[in-house]
Parts: C-alpha cells; structure tokens; sequence
C-alpha cells in the first residue's frame, strides 16, 4: 500500500488518494483479522464446552455415580494436614489464629466439605487418606462443583482429571504431558491445549500419586509437579488439587509447595451404624455381624 506499492512521495497532487488507499487496505486488513480471532474464539469455546461435557461424563456419571451404586454420599470428616507441606500456612484460615506449625493435626469442624476447603485454600490442595479412604470420591465431589462454575462463568478454569499412574511412563514435563493427556482422553487439540495450561484455564485435578511406580519415579513426578507450579504460579496461586495416600506422600523427601493439605478421617462405629439404620431392614445382619466382629468393623471404617 498505496495502491501498486507507489511510494506516497510520488503521487504528487493525489497524495490525500495515497493516504486514503493505505487506511482503506489497513481497515481492510484489520477486520480480516479480527473476523479470523473471532473464529478462533468460537472454536475455543466450542472446544471448552466439549470438554466440561466430556470430563462430566466420564468422570461424573461414569466414574463417581457408579462408585457409588445409588447410594447415599457420607460427609467424610476432615484433618488439616497442612504441615506436611513444604511451607505450611502459619495462619489458620478456619479458626482466624495463629497456628504453631509444631501443633499436631487438627481435626476441622463436621460442617466443613472438601469444597469450603479448596475455595479458602486459593485454588491449592493436596488431600490425602489411607488406601480406599475415600480420596478420588472427594476430588470427583470437587470436580463436580467446579465444573458447574466454570459451565456458568468462561472466567472459572475447567477441571480436568488426570491419572498420574501414566505419568510415569514417559516421565515428561507436566505440561507437556497434560497437553498430550488432553489429546488423548479429550480430544484437545495441542495447541489449544498447551494455550489454556498458559493461561491457568486448565485446572489439573492429578489423581493416584502414589500409584507411580517405583520411588525414583514419584520423586521425579513431584518434582515435576513443583516445576509446574513454579512457571504458571500467579496471584490467585496455581490452581491445582492433587491426591495420594497418607504413607506414600509422608515418606517423599520433597514435599509439595501448595497452600492446603487436608486428609480424610476413617468412619467412626456411630457414624457406620447410623449409616446402616438409613438403609432399611436389608442390612440389619450386616449390622449385627460388624457389632459383634472387631474384624468387619474395622474393615468398614474405610468408606
């Protein structure tokens, strides 16, 4: 521009033609390229609809509903285990004092859900619990309440769950692994993908730490993990929820940098008892068996 690529300085007399000519191609290019990231936009959301879709199906109605047979969901009681984080929260978000780090877990009060937890956590959390203690069910009951926040508000990350047990297969960076596992299980393409993790669109709900193999390889996913908290690490923290069982985490040399750690308590004998009674005349021998076997009660602890 101007028009045939004439310099401005050779249209003599017509030099208000020459300017004209370039703002009209200007305007012309910059609609172009709006229309262009407006297509792009569309497709993000489209895309972005597709995968709260998908992991609500897969992981909500295919995996949470079905663990749970139609029964009725337990409000597992929770224990702040913050100081088993790398640099634990002194102040204590739930009773407004100061905590002594060398202060032993506090169980927190029964009205307090996993969601409450993560909501005052800034978008951190680590939960932990013994073997069938309940882990993946309360991050699926978390999924399920931030994947409404992010259907109703574009602003909100979509959470997306991810089994670390693959990780460990390829041992690559968490990026570039999520980005892959995206493509993979959601049909994200890379780009995209890799455009949402740089964002903190992505909110990684990362189940099964412990089921990595082999101690060298879970030191290395976690330190993975913090190298990935570290590079995407913004004001409102990394938001990122990771589960592993109690042991497995206590005995890592490096722990996590995240802002909240909570475990999962087992089901004291009232509350499985009280459990039973809710469930009809059915269950009644299963709940004189477990009362009068120290055996079945303990195995029933674990929801």
């Amino acid at each position: 521009m101007p028009r045939n690529g004439q310099a401005v300085t050779t249209w003599g007399e017509q030099i208000d033609q020459a300017f004209l000519d370039i703002a009209q191609g200007l305007y012309e290019m910059i609609k172009s390229l709006l229309v262009a990231d407006l297509a792009i936009s569309q497709k993000e959301q489209q895309l972005r609809s597709q995968l709260i879709k998908k992991v609500h199906t897969i992981w909500i109605e295919g995996k949470l509903k079905t663990s749970l047979h139609g029964s009725r969901e337990i409000d597992l009681h929770l224990e702040d285990q913050s100081d088993m984080l790398e640099d634990p929260w002194k102040f204590n978000v739930w009773s407004l004092t100061i905590q002594d780090s060398n202060q032993a877990p506090r169980q927190l009060s029964e009205s307090t859900n996993i969601v409450q937890i993560y909501d005052a956590s800034d978008n951190e959390l680590l939960i932990l619990g013994e073997p069938g203690a309940g882990k993946t069910t309360a991050l699926l009951q978390l999924t399920r309440v931030l994947l409404q926040r992010a259907k109703d508000n574009t602003a909100n990350p979509v959470p997306v769950v991810f089994n670390l047990s693959s990780w460990g297969q390829e041992q690559l960076p968490l990026t570039d692994w999520m980005i892959k596992e995206l493509s993979r299980l959601y049909n994200i393409p890379s780009e995209i993908g890799q455009s949402w993790i740089k964002k903190n669109q992505i909110l990684p709900m990362l189940d099964s730490l412990d089921e990595i193999a082999g101690e060298v390889s879970l030191e290395a996913c976690i330190q993975a993990i913090i190298n990935y908290h570290q590079n995407f690490h913004g004001l409102n923290g990394t938001p990122l929820v990771i589960c592993c069982r109690t042991l497995q985490y206590s005995m890592l040399s490096t722990k996590l940098p995240l802002n909240r750690a909570v475990q999962l308590l087992p089901l004291t004998s009232e509350e499985i008892q009280q459990y039973l009674q809710q469930a009809g005349s059915e269950l009644t021998h299963l709940s004189e068996l477990i009362l009068g076997n120290d055996e079945f009660a303990n195995i029933t602890r674990n929801p």
